[in-house]
């Protein structure tokens, strides 16, 4: 995809992503082939400036009044309310939430093969 439109951008706030990709190409590069082809393509996204650190933007481009420039200033600073979303405020409860999605995901799934099989039997 990145050979169609050197032009697209993965937009993301803080170093934490670009430096976990980086992290994991250097830990298993020498396990797997297929991750020094993942480390060439990561290679070629940061040579063409996919990654765009939105907290640098902000931060260079921004005064906001709060001592900090984290994603929750920054969200309440534009009118976000993310009081509904409380059980989402750490890592480790997004991490949870996720992998919940992923045993519904997976549940859902077994549903819809059940149905097709019934489907199936009925007729």
């Amino acid at each position: 995809w990145i050979e169609s439109d050197k032009r697209m951008h993965i937009f993301h706030y803080g170093s934490y992503e670009v430096s976990a990709i980086r992290r994991l190409c250097n830990r298993y590069v020498t396990v797997d082939e297929r991750v020094k082809e993942i480390e060439d393509k990561f290679t070629e996204l940061l040579y063409y400036g996919t990654f765009v650190d939105i907290y640098k933007v902000v931060r260079e481009g921004l005064r906001i009044g709060e001592q900090s420039y984290s994603i929750k200033k920054v969200e309440k600073l534009c009118g976000v309310d993310n009081r509904n979303n409380a059980e989402v405020q750490d890592a480790q409860s997004s991490v949870a939430m996720y992998q919940e999605w992923r045993i519904l995901q997976q549940i859902k799934d077994l549903n819809s093969v059940q149905n097709k099989h019934s489907e199936r039997s009925m007729n």
